[in-house]
């Protein structure tokens, strides 16, 4: 779990993770995905690491049911169950997605936008936790995905993500807003940044009792996240009587009493014998790789599809993207009935003498 404050940086940190480096001028430090480096992972296996960003954004004349058989068809492995073909694995998956996050009564509704009606703020928001699900990452980040959803479907949505943490043995990286108690609590582990710069990264049980012994006091029936999140805003947050001279203020003395703690100095060597096992291991290398050319099958690229596959993908969502918005189409067919009316008109009417027409009303007929 990633907290902090708006602008603190959580984003940015998670784009990092997710291999998302593209809007940025270069990323400082060093980044590794078990035995892969951050170009590997771009060149050989970019689906395997997914980013769900904050905001919703689809095709708005697609229905649910269209937006997420896409998603899971272009992730579909080549090691299935006997007897299931591809479009078997497409409707299966995407018939569960859609009810283990209440969509299936909306899979025949448009996901809409400001301007197109579609499904609710929130159905919109579960299709893009159900899209980002669909494609089956080894790793996932998810940047306040709980944005416009209730309490209990908050609650029910990280509970999906442990499940598939613990079931598939992934990595989920989640930051969040405003988070209860029952849903902190299914976290492991729990990273507070303070103005770019990680000022704790632990145990989820142990973030509060460190800043308490830091100095801080949570106020009344606080929540554990709020009160983390707290410590990291010089208005908002309540020093211990006796602590006013020496608790650290700034995000820089609150980094570097991390660093100088027993949980950093844990955090350093867990990197370092991370690093050892891992870092150029040709063996961890070979058993991913073996695994993922299973599920590839015979396809050579990056994506679990072939090239084939992908562009009569994106040729049938083209389709359903016109066809959804049937105003729009019918004008637009309309229009271009009209123009080649008008213009059939102008051929007929061209005199023989084609260059005297041309040097006299060249300009008005081009």
């Amino acid at each position: 779990m990633v907290l902090g404050r708006p602008g603190a940086g959580c984003s940015t940190f998670l784009k990092t993770l997710a291999n998302q480096r593209g809007e940025y001028h270069a990323v400082e430090g060093q980044v590794f995905y078990d035995s892969f480096t951050p170009e590997e992972i771009h060149d050989s296996f970019r689906g395997d690491v997914t980013y769900c960003p904050e905001d919703d954004i689809h095709f708005p004349t697609l229905t649910v049911d269209q937006t997420l058989s896409f998603a899971v068809r272009n992730r579909t492995p080549a090691t299935r169950l006997p007897g299931q073909t591809r479009e078997d694995y497409v409707e299966d998956t995407t018939t569960v997605l859609m009810k283990v996050l209440g969509l299936y009564r909306s899979k025949h509704t448009l996901v809409g936008n400001a301007q197109i009606q579609g499904v609710s703020g929130g159905e919109r928001k579960r299709v893009s936790i159900a899209e980002t699900l669909g494609s089956a990452g080894s790793l996932g980040t998810w940047d306040n995905s709980t944005r416009g959803l209730d309490s209990s479907t908050a609650l029910e949505f990280v509970r999906t993500l442990r499940l598939i943490t613990d079931i598939k043995r992934t990595t989920t990286i989640v930051s969040l807003y405003q988070a209860g108690e029952p849903l902190y609590d299914l976290f492991d582990k729990v990273c507070v940044i303070a103005e770019g710069k990680m000022v704790y990264f632990g145990p989820a049980k142990s973030a509060k009792d460190y800043f308490i012994d830091m100095g801080f006091e949570p106020q009344n029936r606080q929540t554990t996240p709020d009160f983390l999140v707290a410590v990291t805003d010089p208005n908002g947050r309540r020093i211990r009587p006796g602590y006013e001279g020496s608790v650290p203020r700034t995000s820089e003395e609150l980094a570097s009493w991390f660093m100088a703690s027993d949980f950093g100095r844990q955090n350093q060597e867990a990197i370092e014998q991370r690093c050892k096992q891992c870092v150029g291991n040709h063996e961890h290398k070979q058993a991913y790789l073996s695994s993922v050319a299973a599920e590839h099958g015979n396809t050579s690229t990056a994506y679990m599809t072939s090239i084939f596959q992908q562009v009569k993908a994106v040729m049938k969502r083209r389709v359903q993207v016109i066809i959804g918005d049937k105003f729009e189409f019918f004008i637009r067919l309309v229009s271009q009935v009209f123009q080649a009316i008008i213009m059939g008109t102008v051929f007929l009417d061209v005199p023989n003498d084609t260059s005297a027409y041309f040097s006299r009303e060249g300009v008005l007929f081009l």
